[in-house]
């Protein structure tokens, strides 16, 4: 059975409660909609109260931040920016990071597609990392290993969207003077299912196997960016561009459609943060400061001292702008509100079971929609 502490709606996913359990009595589950759910065994579980002490969706509260500063920002760096998703910031701390001894951790996609954090020690393989992957993370496995690299005095940095940072210092239950968090803005997350159809209808359209996916590619110019894959072919490893499916996909995320129930009531869609550092793209920022926008900039908050601190030791890496948290809320209204429910959300994952071709060429060809 699912967890009755916390309702179906409001459960994000975080697997915090999973490992925090003493007796092993909770899993994390896909439900029918492709979602990961903790379900608890009664056999083991002995009330300990753990699990609801660690969820992020009822105590949000004990890991926020008010907003003290805000910038713009770009990386001084024109190769890592072009690798970047908008302006290369989360690049910059990692790379301090990594260079002081300690570890990053991000979203990272494996050699079957399917996406987790993960844990990075080598300047070079930050390029696992970078970039925007919408869709849920799997974060909960690596927290026990972050919680003794931090009790070993190791410098450890931790990305990911509000929830998942907030559920990682929940269970961590302590402050450690050597962690270092950003939240980013976040719309939503759909499952992996809806993800794993588009790619499987990809490649049965194509022919090809795709071995790897990039939410916001600048390959193709500008950052806003496009959908692209790398596939196989007898004669190496292709990109593909201005693929229809690709476009689906991103199109099928931004409607909303397929989000998990938990983000159209997300505590963390606020200005209030639950990372040191929230980091997101400063969409518009023409309209209110005189800069090089081609190939991406970053929206900096500042939470924390910690944060500040940071920030203070990378921004001689970065071409610094302060600005207004005004500004940057007129295009990212998840900074102020949750994402909206869709009328079309209470189908679309029976759709998309039911009848996937359906579903995933409704966003590829809209107009049948």
């Amino acid at each position: 059975m699912i967890l009755n502490f916390i309702s179906r709606n409001k459960c994000c996913g975080c697997g915090a409660c999973v490992e925090i359990c003493p007796k092993k009595a909770l899993t994390m589950e896909e439900d029918e909609e492709g979602f990961l759910r903790p379900v608890l065994n009664m056999d083991f579980c002995i009330d300990c109260g753990g699990c609801d002490n660690v969820c992020p969706m009822k105590s949000e509260n004990l890991v926020k931040h008010e907003i003290q500063a805000s910038y713009a920002a770009i990386n001084q760096n024109r190769g890592i920016l072009k690798k970047s998703s908008s302006g290369g910031v989360f690049s910059v701390i990692a790379e301090y990071v990594i260079k002081n001894g300690g570890v990053v951790y991000g979203a990272c996609f494996d050699e079957k597609l399917k996406l987790a954090h993960r844990g990075v020690e080598v300047i070079n393989d930050l390029e696992l990392l970078r970039g925007s992957k919408y869709l849920q993370s799997y974060s909960y496995e690596c927290f026990p290993k972050i919680r003794q690299q931090l009790r070993n005095g190791k410098l450890v940095y931790f990305v990911g969207t509000g929830c998942q940072v907030a559920a990682l210092k929940l269970f961590l239950r302590k402050s450690y003077d050597n962690l270092i968090t950003s939240d980013l803005i976040c719309h939503g997350v759909p499952s992996h299912k809806l993800f794993d159809t588009f790619v499987s209808t990809y490649e049965k359209l194509t022919n090809r196997e795709v071995i790897y996916y990039r939410c916001r590619d600048k390959y193709a110019g500008g950052w806003s960016g496009s959908q692209t894959v790398d596939y196989k072919t007898k004669k190496g490893i292709r990109r593909d561009l201005f693929n229809p499916v690709l476009a689906g996909y991103m199109k099928a995320f931004m409607s909303g459609d397929f989000f998990r129930e938990s983000c159209f009531v997300c505590p963390y869609a606020c200005e209030q943060r639950s990372g040191d550092i929230t980091l997101a793209d400063y969409w518009g920022i023409e309209r209110y400061h005189k800069i090089n926008s081609l190939n991406g900039v970053s929206a900096i908050l500042v939470n924390t001292s910690k944060g500040k601190e940071i920030l203070d030791k990378i921004k001689s890496n970065l071409s610094l702008v302060e600005t207004q948290v005004d500004y940057i809320k007129v295009d990212n209204h998840n900074l102020y509100t949750s994402s909206q429910r869709p009328l079309y959300r209470d189908n679309s994952y029976k759709d998309l079971k039911t009848n996937p071709q359906q579903v995933i060429y409704q966003y590829i060809n809209p107009i049948i929609r």
